[in-house]
């Protein structure tokens, strides 16, 4: 199953905009996994609000944390997230492109 790019770049704090990709659901699943071998909670909300689509307010509670924890947990998280995912991308470009 693969994400719109888009929708994963609102998620992840992007605008959306730019070249439009898929992310593969097997891709997000190693990313989250890397993310919450790094960073437990990070990768915890990063889960939720990708995965489940929970609200900040609801991660919260269900974390048992502040809401500006939860947004603190998400910006790092997020920012890791898309990074791993555009290295993937940038790898796999290159290799698209040597063939």
């Amino acid at each position: 199953m693969a994400l719109p790019a888009d929708a994963m770049g609102k998620a992840l704090g992007g605008d959306g905009s730019g070249e439009q990709r898929l992310v593969d659901r097997v891709d997000l699943d190693r990313c989250l996994t890397r993310l919450e071998k790094a960073s437990p909670q990070a990768g915890r909300v990063v889960s939720l609000r990708i995965l489940g689509g929970a609200s900040m307010e609801d991660i919260a509670e269900v974390m048992g944390v502040t809401r500006q924890t939860v947004h603190k947990h998400w910006k790092v998280g997020g920012g890791l997230a898309r990074r791993m995912l555009e290295a993937r991308w940038t790898k796999e470009l290159n290799t698209t492109a040597s063939c």
